[in-house]
């Protein structure tokens, strides 16, 4: 007598393609669970960055950061490091140093009413920071 200790071709098929539904349907789940996790991560270190400039500016006011206008100033994040405001931040999303990056702070009403804006790159309304490093 034969002896039947295996699966047939059949249902070696069906379990593969059972299989390959399920990657199908978890494989993007997982993608997007770990691109938001990815996108949260790169906002609070954003958070973080700009509460280091906050506590720079009420600590040492302007001396680190440079003047652009009355009332308007920047500051990298490789000053905040150096400074000690803030250790090495790398973005969760390229997994490279955001040293690079920039606060803008204003003081819209002239009246010490600061407002925060990060970017990572130290530019706006045509204006360059020149980055030294």
């Amino acid at each position: 007598m034969k002896s039947n200790k295996g699966f047939t071709m059949v249902e070696l098929i069906a379990v593969i393609t059972i299989l390959a539904l399920i990657a199908l349907i978890t494989v993007p789940t997982v993608n997007k669970v770990i691109d938001n996790s990815k996108r949260k991560a790169y906002d609070k270190q954003v958070d973080t960055i700009v509460k280091a400039a906050k506590t720079m500016m009420a600590q040492d006011g302007s001396v680190y950061m440079t003047k652009i206008a009355d009332d308007f100033y920047i500051v990298d994040v490789n000053t905040l490091v150096i400074n000690g405001y803030i250790e090495e931040v790398i973005n969760p999303i390229t997994e490279e140093s955001m040293g690079d990056s920039c606060v803008f702070i204003d003081d819209v009403t002239g009246e010490g009413n600061f407002e925060y804006e990060f970017s990572l790159e130290c530019e706006r309304n045509d204006y360059a920071y020149p980055l030294t490093g």
